[in-house]
């Protein structure tokens, strides 16, 4: 919302937990379960469970998306591979 990087994984969790407690659809569990996510998507050494993954997962496609020739560590771009192949978009 600011433009601004620094601290945007605590700072999109704050404000999901925000948005989706207004929204009243969801379970306390299940708005613990997606800030959680929010909040550990850029610490990929964090013990992650199957649903923060997916998060990471998302992140890390959307940033190759956005610019394909981002240098990328090994197992990030071994992990960009499998997720093309997933999502239908290797060639």
């Amino acid at each position: 919302m600011t433009g601004e990087s620094s601290d945007h994984a605590e700072k999109g969790a704050d404000e999901a937990r925000k948005i989706l407690n207004m929204l009243g659809n969801f379970s306390n569990s299940e708005i613990e379960m997606i800030c959680d996510a929010i909040y550990h998507h850029s610490n990929k050494e964090y013990g992650q469970c199957a649903f923060n993954k997916i998060l990471i997962d998302a992140d890390l496609l959307q940033h190759y998306l956005y610019n394909p020739m981002l240098e990328l560590s090994k197992e990030k771009a071994g992990r960009i591979e499998i997720l093309k192949e997933e999502c239908g978009l290797s060639h």
